[in-house]
């Protein structure tokens, strides 16, 4: 046996040490892939939730004279409207909002419908309708869980105006 057939304890144990090094780097590269993989499922999901119920429906515009603007929240040029509990008393409108659970375990799937309401008679004049992805990261409850939400920010925003018709404003 030449010296060069032989496996020094040393040289075995670094190649023991690389192994498990090796074995642990393609563990973790798993776990986060499936993570990953995971949140991509549920974001294609509630995409596809929200392209069949999701977004802003207006059933009946609210007329307002130009005074009453000053009552709304917006920004830009936009106006917006307030959950009820935040709304001025002379906001012509203001939304109840409603959670609907649509997948409890991790990640978590929520529809949030905000019913918009007109303040002089009450009256439900239509809604704003988002579905929520939140969590389903690796590793969980260390940072704030990441969420995917459509329709986005910036079309509700957007959209939200066009529930007013601005008395003596052509639209």
């Amino acid at each position: 046996m030449s010296m060069s057939d032989r496996v020094s304890p040393g040289n075995a144990l670094f190649r023991l040490v690389m192994l498990l090094i090796g074995a642990l780097l393609a563990l973790a590269i798993l776990v986060v892939g499936f993570y990953e993989g995971r949140k991509a499922y549920w974001d294609w999901k509630t995409a596809q939730l929200c392209e069949a119920e999701g977004g802003v429906i207006i059933n009946e515009r609210i007329r307002i004279l130009p005074e009453q603007q000053a009552a709304l929240p917006g920004a830009g040029g936009r106006l917006a409207i307030s959950p009820k509990s935040l709304a001025a008393p002379n906001s012509p409108a203001f939304f109840i909002s409603q959670e609907t659970t649509i997948r409890d375990k991790l990640p978590r799937i929520v529809r949030m419908d905000h019913m918009v309401i007109r303040r002089a008679d009450g009256k439900a004049v239509g809604r704003i309708t988002r579905y929520i992805r939140i969590g389903g990261d690796f590793p969980t409850g260390i940072a704030h869980d990441s969420h995917f939400m459509c329709p986005d920010s910036e079309v509700i925003n957007e959209r939200q105006s066009e529930f007013f018709q601005i008395e003596g404003a052509s639209r």
